[in-house]
């Protein structure tokens, strides 16, 4: 099956250092929740990086034939910078 992942992806090279940056945007979930709503997930990287964190939704099977579809990422994109970039920009390093 087919899925597409829109989101934020912690890629630091360091599993500790991907943990801190979500436990941050986590400490402050409920801000950035209402703008992303329940379909993005907190979680493991989807793939072979163990290391790596994500906040971020699935679209399983999209029809990328529809002529709106990069439209809708590219919206949904700016939602996910919108409300999560805010939060990780005040994250004392």
């Amino acid at each position: 099956m087919l899925a597409l992942e829109v989101g934020f992806h912690s890629e630091h090279p360091q599993a500790a250092e991907n943990d801190r940056v979500i436990a941050h945007l986590l400490a402050r979930e409920r801000g950035w929740r209402r703008a992303l709503g329940r379909e993005a997930e907190v979680g493991a990287f989807l793939g072979r990086q163990d290391s790596w964190r994500r906040v971020s939704e699935t679209w399983p099977d999209p029809d990328l034939g529809a002529p709106d579809l990069g439209l809708e990422i590219a919206v949904r994109l700016v939602d996910y910078v919108t409300a999560l970039e805010p939060v990780r920009r005040d994250r004392k390093q």
